[in-house]
């Protein structure tokens, strides 16, 4: 499935595998500037792999939201600063690509929150993907950092007086019967703020 909005494609392919959800997914971009997305989710080593992204399950729905985005900050948690992705840079008239496999019964994950260990195995009947974005503004500079042994990272920075448009890219509801953990119990908490590293935090520094 696709969605189209301004001058990016944004395609959408979900599927069972071999016991794995595997989500494709593109964006053609057909417009004058390049198009920053932020779909490198870091873990709490800060690494960094396509299979990494956020998600909700959402119970009403029976839906597998899962998002490669700035994540919203839960009612209740109060971190130094907000986490954010690194971003991928797709160039005017280029095309990039990624794969997704999530383990199934499919879990949720949270960037503040534990995720479940335990819980009833539920099917849920769609699977919906978000990507975040903001295209190129002039004066913007790019450059690459390394953030751990490792793993480098592209990294934005803004002339004065200039604002990033932040925008996402949603795909349509995609009907997919697929294995879901809902409630149960958590484990420890993946990121505990007194050891979490200093590049964990970053208020959007790197744009």
């Amino acid at each position: 499935m696709s969605t189209s909005p301004s001058t990016l494609r944004f395609d959408v392919k979900a599927e069972l595998r071999s016991g794995r959800l595997v989500i494709t997914y593109s964006v053609q971009n057909a417009g004058p500037s390049a198009v920053y997305l932020l779909n490198r989710v870091p873990d709490i080593s800060m690494q960094t792999s396509p299979d990494l992204i956020y998600v909700e399950r959402r119970k009403d729905q029976k839906l597998v939201f899962a998002y490669k985005n700035i994540p919203a900050i839960p009612p209740g948690v109060s971190p130094p600063m907000p986490i954010s992705p690194y971003v991928t840079v797709v160039r005017a008239g280029a095309h990039f690509e990624e794969i997704v496999n999530l383990a199934t019964p499919v879990r949720g994950f949270d960037a503040y929150l534990p995720p479940p260990i335990t819980g009833q195995v539920v099917n849920y009947a769609g699977v919906q993907l978000e990507v975040g974005h903001y295209s190129e503004v002039p004066g913007l500079q790019e450059s690459e950092i390394q953030v751990v042994p490792g793993v480098k990272a592209l990294v934005t920075r803004l002339p004065p007086g200039k604002a990033l448009d932040f925008r996402k890219l949603t795909s349509p509801i995609i009907p997919l019967v697929v294995p879901v953990l809902e409630s149960g119990r958590n484990v420890t908490p993946r990121r505990p703020e007194s050891s979490w590293p200093s590049a964990c935090w970053r208020r959007f520094r790197f744009w």
